[in-house]
């Protein structure tokens, strides 16, 4: 991003060497300070309140839902980014109650960080991939028999639902054009869809995504097919 953003990365983790690495892979685009308790975030918070916080969810002394909810009533401008080391079903809780402006795994790439904190910054919620793809298949796989998916293709029909092409997929999931090709015929197949746009409207009908989903990523799949288009409308 060009320049330096002057909202502070508050890091809380009580990990030294978690805290070190996000430092460096920040510290050229934001500001960053650190927390080792929630204490400390706190106060932190109490000198930016409109800072965006990467918030393990192991943090020493931390109530996750008291605290996501004092933060939400003290300072609301504040955005907090939930770092989890191993996805769990009692993380769906805070999900579907957005206490949380994004939600991302520890092991996250820097790629998926940085989409996540600029989304934060919007104040739109943003969902890890492999978050999303445990999310799918916990709706899917136990409402749909018929649509059973696979580890492999969650991630693929989370990133197809976000509008991103084949390409861009294989570069994310470090796999081939080809296997992902494989992986999408096998979700159009199993969904009974030809394209993006229907697989979208196929998981919100199923209650697997939300409506602000529905609508962003509705716009971001539209928007790419009228620049594939060269601009123009189809008939």
């Amino acid at each position: 991003m060009p320049g330096k953003a002057t909202v502070p990365i508050i890091i809380a983790d009580e990990c030294d060497v978690m805290r070190t690495g996000l430092r460096e892979m920040l510290r050229k685009n934001y500001p960053v300070l650190d927390a080792v308790h929630s204490h400390k975030l706190t106060e932190h918070l109490a000198m930016h309140p409109d800072g965006i916080v990467l918030l393990a969810a192991d943090l020493p002394g931390l109530d996750l839902s008291a605290f996501t909810q004092l933060v939400k009533d003290k300072f609301p401008e504040a955005c907090i980014i939930l770092c989890i080391d191993h996805f769990k079903q009692e993380h769906l809780h805070h999900i579907n109650k957005k206490h949380c402006a994004g939600y991302v795994l520890k092991k996250t790439n820097r790629r998926e960080l940085g989409e996540c904190i600029e989304t934060a910054m919007q104040k739109r919620v943003f969902i890890g991939r492999e978050i999303g793809a445990f999310m799918l298949r916990e709706n899917a796989n136990d409402e749909q028999p018929e649509a059973v998916f696979t580890e492999k293709e969650l991630a693929v029909y989370y990133l197809l639902l976000q509008g991103k092409e084949v390409k861009e997929i294989a570069d994310i999931l470090h796999r081939s054009d080809d296997a992902v090709y494989q992986h999408q015929r096998a979700i159009f197949r199993k969904t009974n869809t030809n394209n993006a746009t229907e697989l979208l409207i196929y998981a919100f009908t199923k209650g697997w995504i939300s409506k602000d989903d529905l609508l962003k990523w509705g716009r971001v799949i539209k928007e790419r097919a009228f620049s594939k288009s060269g601009g123009k409308e189809k008939e």
